[in-house]
């Protein structure tokens, strides 16, 4: 997979996630078995404007050619995504969410390898 494309993928689907959020935080969230009201309303708010700013700079990022930025590019998805990963794990396997979390874990998994391959494996950003 090209750099680009990943980049593009990412832009997507946190877009679509953060929109959904931002607009239906209660209706997005309770397909995954969660009640969100009152004060989480505002957190998942919160949380969706934090994935969509995200998706728009992925969406820019796909254009960028320096080096230095795209080490920075990547180091932060790298410092996103693992953490990510961890708790939404640890989530799951808490109960956390019903069984639709696991599409969840399976985003993290491929957004944090994603990072890890453009980070470790394959340097080539072109």
């Amino acid at each position: 997979m090209k750099f680009k494309t990943f980049l593009t993928l990412q832009a997507i689907l946190l877009g679509a996630f953060g929109l959904g959020t931002i607009f239906m935080a209660p209706l997005v969230w309770s397909l995954y078995g969660l009640s969100v009201v009152g004060d989480a309303v505002f957190m998942m708010r919160f949380l969706g404007c934090l994935m969509f700013g995200n998706a728009i700079l992925s969406w820019y990022f796909r254009e960028v050619t320096d080096e230095i930025a795209l080490r920075a590019i990547v180091g932060h998805g790298l410092v996103s995504w693992l953490p990510t990963l961890v708790v939404m794990v640890i989530a799951q396997l808490d109960g956390t969410y019903n069984a639709l979390g696991w599409s969840n874990v399976a985003l993290c998994v491929l957004f944090s390898f994603g990072w890890v391959y453009f980070g470790f494996i394959k340097r080539d950003y072109s």
